[in-house]
């Protein structure tokens, strides 16, 4: 009987962990789009926060 390497468990171990390692490349691309976004709309929020809202001042009765 002739024995395969495709047959061997290390061959298969060695292929998963390759396929993950490849896998790791796209996910870490998504992440960086995904704080990008995040930064861009944190910067909007705050470039509105400063155009619309300006200083408050609290008026009220004054007790004389």
């Amino acid at each position: 009987m002739v024995k395969r390497i495709t047959d061997s468990y290390t061959f298969r171990v060695i292929s998963l962990v390759f396929l993950v390692l490849i896998l790791l490349i796209p996910l870490a691309m998504i992440e960086e789009i995904v704080n990008e976004r995040s930064y861009t709309a944190d910067a909007a929020a705050e470039n509105i926060m400063s155009a619309w809202g300006g200083s408050l001042t609290a008026i009220g009765p004054v007790r004389a």
